[in-house]
């Protein structure tokens, strides 16, 4: 049967003769090599990798790093403004209009054709105001209580007999005239002019 040694220090094990080479493995001659400059993470304490990783954004909602949700570095952001992006029109009516065969709104009025994008407005009549009518909160009872939205109203014309209206209720009061002015582009409408009196000049009323 194999016994096993009790393992005594270096100095005390060798011979008188070798306590030369004792001596020098002890003072450090054959001792291990220095440790790396950058130990391997397995190697951290970690407190040190908890650190590291709030500092990268590991968990995901750090502020900046390598894609937290906050501010700075290459992270989402909130409060970005929206680009305004090229139209794109997903209607056979704005198809046209972008490759310039429709000349004039008036002929899609003509044709009654319902228009669905308010580019095809924005394309025809740059010079419109848009002007907020009224912001009035309405409440809906619920189970939970009254829940309170705002209602917009807006009115859009370019001053020179076209005019619309829309109507948008929203649980916050810059999204609701957002979503009214596009209402009102869609809806604009030509306003059939005559005259006053005497029908001198062109139709102004």
């Amino acid at each position: 049967m194999l016994r096993w040694r009790r393992l005594v220090p270096l100095s005390f094990a060798v011979p008188s003769s070798g306590r030369k080479l004792a001596q020098t493995i002890n003072n450090g001659a054959f001792s291990r090599p220095s440790p790396l400059v950058n130990p391997p993470p397995h190697s951290r304490d970690k407190e040190q990798l908890l650190l590291d990783k709030t500092w990268r954004g590991g968990f995901g909602r750090g502020r900046g790093g390598r894609g937290g949700r906050g501010r700075g570095g290459r992270g989402r952001g909130r409060g970005r403004k929206d680009e305004e992006k090229e139209w794109v029109p997903c209607t056979k009516l704005g198809r046209l209009v972008k490759d310039g065969k429709i000349k004039s709104i008036e002929q899609i009025y003509l044709f009654s054709l319902p228009i669905k994008e308010y580019q095809i407005v924005d394309f025809f009549l740059p010079k419109l105001k848009d002007e907020v009518m009224k912001i009035m909160p309405v409440q809906k009872q619920t189970c939970a209580g009254q829940r309170t939205r705002f209602k917009a109203f807006v009115v859009i014309g370019d001053s020179d007999g076209h005019v619309g209206l829309g109507v948008k209720c929203s649980k916050e009061v810059a999204t609701a005239i957002r979503a009214a002015i596009v209402l009102a582009k869609l809806s604009v409408i030509p306003v059939r002019r005559g005259y006053w009196g005497s029908a001198l000049g062109m139709p102004h009323t």
